[in-house]
């Protein structure tokens, strides 16, 4: 933790400040309540309670910094004037409100002009003088830190440490349910063992993805895919290595593939890939390429390298196409073609047989 002098008497300043205004409380807005109920995302959580702290406390500006990696806290949300750019960075070691987030409790900054912190000395260099940063923290967390800026001098900077203090926890509760939830989402979309999408995560990008066809015509492709003689590995070698087959696998696939392509696991050694913005031929060299990386290298598994090969099947979405499924089938079809003549190659069925 830093032990920095100036930020010590600026949480002195806070407790004081607490002290001589502990009979003062603020209201909270009906407003505020009504923006929350409606609130589901984080970014939405955020943007709520970086425009009512503001509000709540008459400030001329606020921002939100959530802890990131590489002992940092990021400026993610932010109302009023734009002095430090969202995203940016604050080294918790080295600046105030890394001192706050670090000691869990608030510091108070009646003149910014004192306070050497790179962030403080932007915003003192705009006209703002005063400052009040307070931690998100539960019983056991802090997720980050509310810091407030004003023009002017307060004349009952407890009352605003307070509530400031209050919103903090509100928020950081809040932000451990978000955070929950969007756990809970990872696992009912994510396949337990490779980290692939499954079967729901599948259906629910193609569900958007069909969106963008039927309403701007944004083609897209779909691989089925299939690792040969899978069984064969398994009966061998075991299904610890199996697994790690499996894992290997799925990390070249999403190591070759772009952001705006969805890896699927859709069964044991069955994989899809959906493909936007690609036609058929983007997709079939797509295809042919990671056929000749899985099948040229093999994979290091177990302290044994193993010769593994995969059979591709690809489809083209159609005007005639009724939904995903028809799609879907076709790169099936294809799929158990490429097996039936002879695995380890890429077929389409879409008017072009092409074998890798």
């Amino acid at each position: 933790m830093t032990d920095e002098p100036q930020f010590s008497a600026c949480f002195e300043q806070a407790r004081a400040a607490c002290a001589a205004d502990s009979n003062d409380a603020m209201q909270v807005p009906i407003g505020f309540l009504n923006d929350l109920s409606q609130a589901v995302t984080r970014d939405e959580v955020l943007s709520a309670y970086s425009l009512w702290s503001k509000e709540i406390v008459d400030a001329d500006r606020c921002t939100i910094a959530l802890e990131g990696t590489d002992d940092n806290l990021v400026l993610t949300a932010m109302t009023g004037r734009r002095v430090i750019s969202p995203g940016s960075q604050y080294d918790i070691r080295r600046s105030i409100s890394g001192a706050v987030y670090q000691a869990g409790e608030p510091a108070y900054v009646p003149d910014s002009a004192v306070v050497d912190s790179p962030g403080v000395r932007k915003l003192a260099k705009v006209g703002y003088r005063t400052l009040i940063i307070t931690p998100l923290m539960t019983n056991s967390r802090c997720f980050g830190v509310l810091n407030v800026g004003y023009h002017k001098p307060l004349t009952h900077p407890g009352k605003v440490i307070s509530a400031l203090c209050a919103i903090g926890r509100c928020l950081a509760m809040q932000l451990q349910v978000v955070e929950h939830m969007e756990g809970l989402s990872r696992m009912a979309h994510t396949d337990a063992l490779t980290g692939a999408g499954n079967r729901y995560a599948l259906y629910e990008a193609a569900k958007e993805t069909w969106a963008f066809w039927e309403a701007e015509g944004r083609v897209f492709s779909f691989m089925s895919i299939d690792i040969d003689y899978f069984k064969q590995i398994n009966d061998t070698y075991g299904h610890d290595v199996g697994d790690a087959v499996l894992n290997a696998f799925v990390k070249r696939l999403i190591g070759r593939c772009r952001n705006t392509d969805k890896v699927v696991r859709t069964g044991g050694e069955e994989f899809g890939m959906l493909l936007k913005n690609a036609d058929l031929a983007s997709a079939l060299e797509r295809a042919k390429r990671l056929c000749t990386a899985i099948g040229d290298t093999g994979f290091a598994v177990s302290g044994m390298q193993l010769s593994v090969t995969a059979s591709f099947g690809v489809a083209q979405v159609l005007p005639q196409d009724q939904s995903f499924d028809d799609v879907m089938k076709r790169a099936d079809m294809a799929l158990y073609e490429a097996k039936s003549a002879g695995r380890d190659q890429v077929v389409t069925i879409d008017g072009t047989d092409m074998a890798a």
